[in-house]
């Protein structure tokens, strides 16, 4: 659809199976919490969190644009399942659980802007061919399980790698430190 699903209030959990597309995703701040079952979920625009849960639950979300979390919870997709950010990655409020998945950067140029830090469970960078993912000045990327750079650059900010690194060949570095610990 070309709206965004807007999701009424209730003390009870939502809970949404979706085979389709949607264009953007809006979990406002009256939204007490959504659950998705679903294989996959592909959002052609945004995901907003500004209030509220999200629950991944076990299955792909596909997010062509940005990921915005500026309040509330957004519980990632679980262990073996992926998010795939488009775009920008933009966390100012809020929490983020990663639940020991995956979170992939792909797409074009993009910026990644946490407080302070951000930690992911594995985390890839899988950009277009040239492009770049830029890390916010300061900021720093904590990966507990596997780091893969495999295309594009990534600059700026930090990557602090707490369990493997993979380096792919269409990897094309930058300015990122990348900090073993």
């Amino acid at each position: 659809t070309s709206n965004p699903k807007d999701l009424e209030k209730s003390s009870a959990s939502k809970k949404s199976s979706w085979s389709s597309s949607v264009s953007v995703l809006a979990v406002p701040n009256s939204a007490s919490n959504l659950i998705l079952v679903f294989p996959t979920i592909n959002v052609g625009d945004d995901l907003n969190i500004s209030g509220g849960t999200f629950n991944g639950g076990s299955g792909t979300i596909d997010i062509n644009d940005d990921f915005i979390l500026s309040s509330g919870t957004f519980n990632s997709s679980t262990g073996a399942d992926t998010l795939f950010v488009g775009d920008d990655w933009t966390h100012t409020g809020g929490t983020f659980n990663h639940n020991n998945g995956t979170v992939v950067f792909d797409g074009g140029n993009a910026i990644i802007n946490v407080n302070v830090t951000e930690t992911f469970n594995n985390l890839t960078f899988n950009a277009n061919d040239g492009d770049t993912k830029t890390i916010s000045s300061g900021d720093t990327l904590i990966i507990t399980g596997i780091l893969t750079l495999s295309n594009g650059k990534v600059k700026t900010g930090t990557l602090e790698a707490q369990g493997d690194v993979v380096v792919g060949s269409g990897f094309d570095g930058d300015n990122a430190p990348l900090k073993f610990t």
